[in-house]
């Protein structure tokens, strides 16, 4: 098929859709690029779109998956290492170094590695392609350390959750969800995705269900190889006004505590706690670190603290 009969058929399809103000996006200055900005304003709208961009970037070998945020970031999206730093860690070159010395020590942790990755038969095949650390530094990625990965979900209800969280902070008025095209083409490892240019992770398929937080959230992490700007990944960005996403997520309130106690969507549920009983793997890591875990607001969570190397 030549290029102006693909061009007529793209044409055809997207008229199909109808004229929906969703598909009529504004140009949306975001890093180095503009991107389609998607107004949505109702579940329809937002489903046809969820489907229509993992439809169209399917036959590129990528797959879309959501980054939910109260806000959007003006200049560039970055990993949380090389963001500007909170504290006297030092530049981000010393704080990748020290992230390398903690995953080589989880990585040489045996029983911590194995509750991590799982049986032995599971961990040789991760050798062979060199992820395992990879799978490592995602999950602690979850779990509140900073490294060169982003968090992502593979479910747009997750993801319009985070885009409506507070953070304790007077609301804003919309919620964003911005939509990245991870490069799937490769073959996948458990669940690790290396390219060239790009390491993604469905951390459902490479970390056990021991660490229940990922399973929770249908988390996915990705991280380009060489470089810290993720802006180029971002295809799109759906806004929603926050009241209506909240009612699109069932919840008939102002925010998250009015999510019924018994829902997928509730805080509990998706951030359940460190212990024995359900988020064992989490409770594992706390156990080895060494000093007082920070107690981060955000979530009402705690996190691996900033000096990861203390990891015993």
């Amino acid at each position: 098929m030549d290029i102006e009969c693909e061009r007529t058929d793209a044409l055809i399809f997207d008229s199909l859709l109808g004229e929906n103000e969703w598909n009529q996006p504004m140009p949306h200055e975001f890093g180095n690029q503009t991107i389609p900005l998607y107004k949505i304003n109702s579940c329809d709208e937002l489903n046809r779109l969820i489907g229509y961009a993992r439809f169209q970037y399917a036959n590129e070998g990528k797959t879309i998956l959501y980054r939910g945020q109260p806000s959007l970031f003006k200049n560039a999206l970055q990993p949380s290492i090389a963001r500007e730093r909170e504290n006297s860690a030092g530049t981000t070159t010393e704080a990748i170094k020290n992230l390398k010395k903690t995953l080589n020590i989880i990585k040489q942790c045996t029983d911590l590695r194995k509750c991590l990755i799982g049986p032995r038969a599971r961990m040789q095949v991760l050798e062979q392609e060199d992820a395992d650390k990879d799978v490592i530094e995602g999950c602690i990625q979850h779990y509140g350390c900073r490294t060169r990965m982003i968090d992502l979900v593979d479910n747009h209800w997750i993801a319009l959750w985070f885009a409506t969280v507070s953070d304790g902070h007077p609301a804003n008025e919309n919620a964003y969800v911005l939509l990245y095209a991870a490069d799937t083409s490769t073959k996948c490892c458990n669940g690790v995705y290396k390219t060239e240019e790009m390491t993604t992770i469905d951390l459902r398929k490479a970390v056990s269900s021991i660490f229940l937080r990922p399973a929770a959230q249908h988390a996915w992490v990705s991280r380009l190889n060489d470089a810290y700007d993720y802006s180029d990944a971002i295809v799109g960005i759906i806004e929603i006004q926050r009241k209506n996403a909240l009612n699109m997520l069932g919840i008939e309130g102002d925010g998250h505590d009015d999510a019924p106690s018994n829902s997928l969507l509730n805080h509990n549920n998706l951030f359940p706690a460190a212990s024995e009983e359900r988020d064992k793997g989490w409770y594992e890591l706390l156990k080895r670190q060494t000093g007082t875990p920070q107690n981060k607001q955000y979530h009402a969570k705690q996190c691996l603290t900033e000096g990861t190397i203390a990891i015993k």
